[in-house]
């Protein structure tokens, strides 16, 4: 199989088949060349937009095949698919990411960027409290679904004001983050929605799938709906609702829960669900937490308490000498047992 540059295109190499084959091998597997079989197809005799694995349809000698090549000796875009830009001709499918034949019809993650950097950033744009998905008040169907059979997918510019990812119509399991500059996996798809570079989305959530809702630094509200969902708020005085199922509670570092910024879980069932501190654990010298009724000063201590009149218990753990104890406040009665440590 050989490799010619095309002038006057924007495919990076192409490919001539000798012979008939039903797969190739590139130059021996030499290690700066990459072929994924989902993005090598001929460039005729299929219809437009249909795409088929190798191994799937036998191609005539002679027949030209577009191949995505990766060059370690010149500058790349690694990016350079629809799922981060209109301008790209390859699709979403040479990573994880799997639109299912669903296809933008708005500015992507990059686009957003470079029109940005050109021309400024507009914060008048959805600047007030804007829901996006399900119960969308974005007046933009791109930015809206009104049915679990309807897909969205779409790069999210958000102005200001209190935000949500209202995915809860959904029944599959889905990946729900409020990062900007990250992939949500929604509605049966990988990596079909986005948050812009600079965008501070509060809000998220889930569906009566098993689902994993992760949150950004800001004071966020996850909400898990049905199923056994895990919930990450990461930094911020987060509420927190697993809803109905088994859930999870993921902790990964004091920081993300203190004293002067504590997270709430708001529903939880002894029995039923977990808060996993094994992160913390890890990240204080991956020894086990020794359980206590009183600190004696020493980092990886934990204690546990509940006010039956308020109904709430309290999660602390100490810390190293330079940062803050983790506080945890939770909603119900929390036992030993229900800690993942």
């Amino acid at each position: 199989m050989s490799f010619e540059n095309r002038p006057k295109t924007r495919i990076d190499d192409s490919a001539i088949c000798p012979g008939s084959a039903t797969s190739w091998k590139i130059n021996g597997n030499r290690p700066d060349a990459v072929c994924n079989p989902f993005q090598m197809w001929p460039t005729s005799g299929l219809p437009r937009g249909r795409k088929r694995r190798p191994a799937k349809v036998t191609l005539p000698s002679g027949t030209t095949a577009i191949c995505i090549i990766k060059k370690t000796s010149k500058a790349g875009y690694i990016e350079d698919s629809e799922s981060h830009t209109h301008m790209s001709y390859l699709d979403e499918r040479h990573g994880y990411m799997n639109h299912r034949g669903t296809r933008a019809s708005a500015p992507q993650l990059d686009d957003i960027s470079a029109y940005q950097k050109k021309y400024g950033a507009n914060h008048e744009t959805r600047k007030d409290d804007t829901t996006y998905g399900f119960n969308s008040n974005t007046d933009r169907d791109f930015l809206s679904v009104k049915t679990d059979k309807d897909k969205m997918v779409a790069a999210i510019w958000d102005g200001g004001g209190t935000d949500t990812l209202d995915f809860s119509g959904y029944k599959q399991d889905q990946q729900i983050s409020l990062r900007a500059g990250t992939f949500s996996d929604v509605g049966g798809l990988k990596g079909n929605v986005s948050i812009a570079y600079g965008v501070t989305i509060e809000n998220a959530v889930g569906g009566s799938g098993n689902d994993l809702l992760m949150g950004n630094e800001a004071a966020n509200t996850l909400k898990g709906g049905e199923g056994n969902d895990r919930l990450y708020g990461a930094g911020g005085a987060d509420l927190l609702w697993g809803g109905k199922g088994n859930d999870v509670f993921i902790y990964g570092n004091t920081s993300e829960s203190t004293h002067d910024a504590p997270d709430q879980i708001m529903d939880f069932v002894s029995g039923e669900d977990r808060v996993d501190v094994s992160g913390i654990r890890a990240a204080l010298g991956d020894k086990p937490l020794k359980f206590v009724s009183a600190f004696s000063g020493a980092s990886g201590e934990a204690v546990v308490t509940y006010d039956p009149v308020l109904q709430m218990s309290t999660l602390q753990i100490a810390g190293k000498p330079d940062e803050p104890a983790f506080v945890l406040l939770v909603h119900g009665k929390l036992q030993q047992g229900d800690i993942v440590s």
